[in-house]
Formats: structure tokens, C-alpha cells, sequence
């Protein structure tokens, strides 16, 4: 094959390429939110959507939020959305964290909430909303909310008289083999306040129990701090 003919060659499959790439669908693909609709809540004219993964439960929960004004969401400022649980004789909150605009996604937000107990006949929880329009205008109002019970949450007594909560992150089903996996820790220092535990050391064993008194563990490291009260192993 002559030099000439070489680079024809070499041009074409170049172009080719260029031309592959250029027509790839998902380069300026737009990031949309993947998450069901757990509640909504009308508050003065606006629409306030929460949106979660899966049914809210005990334990973890990765939540996003959408406010809209005549079904065109908007951006807004000041976002809180606080989680109450009220019940007969007293009113509690848990850990969680407010609102934070997504870098990728405009106009949706996220959040996160470790509920500490479901709703039923001992109580009932709502967040409390409250945000800043662009025309500067304060709008407050709440937003109902169900939170089932799971086996995400464990909880316990420490020695200094606190309360800890354990909360499983990830994966969202464990499976056999080797796999990472995350818990977070946060300690009660009032019914309002749940602070993370960031500066925890972990013993952590994992055990299978197959009854009458037989059972077994795994191969697997202890888990480590990495973000927020997060740790992972």
C-alpha cells in the first residue's frame, strides 16, 4: 500500500470517528430525577413535591424536593424543610439535614432524614417548609408525610447516659460477596438535636445465625469515618 493511500485510509476512519462522536445521543444528554412522589402539599399558590428512591422507612432516606408555581418549577433561596414527629404528650425531630440545590439537576434539591420511629397511633410526621421566592416573598407551610417501619434502624444506651442511633446507608439490599457497605451514627443530645458521630471507633462483626445455636461470620474490614457521621467498611 502506498504512503497516499495509507493516509486516505487513516483520514477517513478519522472523519468516521468524528462523525460517531458527534452523533453520540447522550453527549448533551439533560440529568433527570429518577425518584417516585411520596407527598405534595399546596402552600400559598405553590407546589411543594417530595420525592424519594423508594417509600419512606426508619432508618435512611435520600429525598429530593421540586417547588413549582403554575406547574413551572422555580428556583428558590432560604429552602428549610424540617422533620417533626408529633406525638400526644411531646413533639421530636431527628437527624437530617436541610436542602441543598443539585449541582446537575436545576430546580430540585435534596436532602437526607434518618427517621427514628414510624408513624401510626403514637404519632404522626410532617415537615415544616419555609423558603424565599425570587420576588422575595417568605412562604411557610407543611407537608404530610407516612414513614414505615424497617430493619435500617437500631439504636442504644450509651455509657454517658445519650441515646446513639445506628442507621444502615448502603447497599440498599445486601447480597453474598464481597461488597462496600456504609452505616451512620448520630447521638440524641435533645429531642430536637441529632448531631453526627464523626469521631467513632467501630467493632462491627458480621454473623450469620442458622438457629439452634449455630452460626458463622465473614471476612471483612472495620469500618472507618468518611463523611458526615458516615462510615464505611
Amino acid at each position: 500500500m502506498s504512503k497516499m493511500k495509507s493516509f486516505r485510509t487513516l483520514a477517513i476512519l478519522y472523519m468516521l470517528l468524528v462523525a460517531v462522536t458527534a452523533c453520540d445521543p447522550n453527549e448533551n444528554e439533560t440529568p433527570t430525577l429518577e425518584a417516585d412522589l411520596i407527598s405534595t402539599a399546596e402552600i400559598q399558590g405553590y407546589t411543594v413535591e417530595l420525592l424519594a428512591d423508594a417509600a419512606l422507612s426508619t432508618g435512611y432516606n435520600q429525598l429530593y424536593w421540586r417547588i413549582s408555581k403554575d406547574n413551572t418549577p422555580i428556583e428558590v433561596q432560604n429552602f428549610t424543610a424540617t422533620p417533626i414527629m408529633h406525638m400526644t404528650m411531646m413533639s421530636h425531630s431527628c437527624p437530617y439535614t436541610q436542602p441543598e440545590s443539585m449541582i446537575d439537576i436545576d430546580q430540585v434539591h435534596q436532602s437526607t432524614a434518618h427517621f427514628i420511629m414510624a408513624s401510626g397511633e403514637m404519632g404522626y410526621w410532617e415537615y415544616q417548609i419555609s423558603f424565599r421566592t425570587q420576588h422575595d416573598q417568605v412562604v411557610e407551610g407543611k407537608l404530610d408525610i407516612e414513614v414505615a417501619s424497617s430493619w435500617r434502624l437500631n439504636s442504644t444506651q450509651g455509657k454517658d447516659g445519650a441515646r446513639y442511633y445506628f442507621s444502615w446507608v448502603s447497599p440498599e439490599t445486601p447480597k453474598t460477596g464481597n461488597q462496600e457497605w456504609s452505616i451512620a451514627v448520630h447521638k440524641r443530645e435533645s429531642m430536637m438535636s441529632f448531631p453526627a458521630i464523626t469521631d467513632a471507633e467501630l467493632t462491627v462483626y458480621p454473623y450469620m445465625d442458622m438457629g439452634g445455636g449455630q452460626g458463622h461470620s465473614t471476612s471483612f474490614e472495620s469500618p472507618t469515618h468518611t463523611q458526615k457521621g458516615h462510615y464505611t467498611g
